[in-house]
């Protein structure tokens, strides 16, 4: 009987020790959960809150770099100028001691009536009874690359015989020194030299009196609108 009843104690303490036991693991797995379950929750609304402030911060720095960029490639640099004179110097063959022939522009523009092209190329080419009927004494052809890649271009365009003559600007200080360098903010700005906008510059005597620049805030490389640098245009507004 003493057995019996330290046995029923026993039995009935174990269980109610488990059952304490099992509910305060409960309990506490419970709390757990609403913890981790709140702290997932404001861990998530600070993760969206940073998110959206860094999307929102994201977005303006977007706008400001697209604002920089469109001002920087649609906004002529300051240079050369209606009334100005003529300056600068590019390259031509023929070669000498294996380096090309500086052209001083001012000397080569002085007394004659010059065309300075930063392309487009064939009108000039086709145009030659009009370039002639328009007093024009020579058509100067150049870009930003090296001289023996214009000199093998102007061959293969054929200018032989004619008064057009392609040049080199491969540091591309001509056309930074007109104000015509087409540029790139950012990594890509140091690749290489600058490219040059197209454009058209009629030249009387060293005098700039005409500077055709086909450029647009949608299209700073004029590629959309050669024709203002084209031969018809600029014999139109020649002055």
């Amino acid at each position: 009987m003493y057995l019996r009843k330290i046995t029923q104690f026993t039995t009935s303490s174990s269980a109610k020790l488990l059952f304490t036991s099992s509910s305060t693991t409960s309990a506490l797995l419970l709390n757990n959960n609403i913890y981790k379950t709140k702290m997932m929750s404001t861990m998530t609304t600070t993760q969206t809150n940073f998110s959206s402030r860094r999307g929102a911060i994201f977005s303006l720095k977007q706008q400001q770099q697209h604002k920089k960029r469109s001002f920087s490639l649609t906004t002529r640099a300051m240079g050369a100028k209606v009334g100005d004179q003529i300056s600068g110097v590019l390259q031509v063959g023929p070669w000498i001691d294996g380096m090309p022939t500086p052209v001083n522009m001012a000397e080569r523009c002085k007394g004659k009536k010059v065309i300075l092209v930063g392309l487009p190329v064939p009108g000039y080419i086709a145009g030659q009874d009009k370039l002639k009927g328009a007093g024009i004494d020579e058509v100067i052809i150049f870009c930003t690359n090296d001289t023996q890649v214009m000199d093998a271009w102007g061959e293969a365009q054929g200018i032989a015989g004619t008064n057009i003559t392609f040049m080199g600007d491969p540091n591309s200080v001509m056309v930074e020194n007109l104000g015509v360098e087409l540029t790139h903010p950012g990594p890509c700005s140091k690749l290489g030299p600058g490219r040059s906008k197209r454009f058209a510059m009629y030249i009387d005597d060293g005098v700039i009196k005409t500077f055709n620049v086909a450029e647009s805030p949608t299209d700073p490389a004029g590629d959309d609108f050669p024709e203002v640098a084209c031969i018809d245009n600029m014999v139109d507004t020649m002055c």
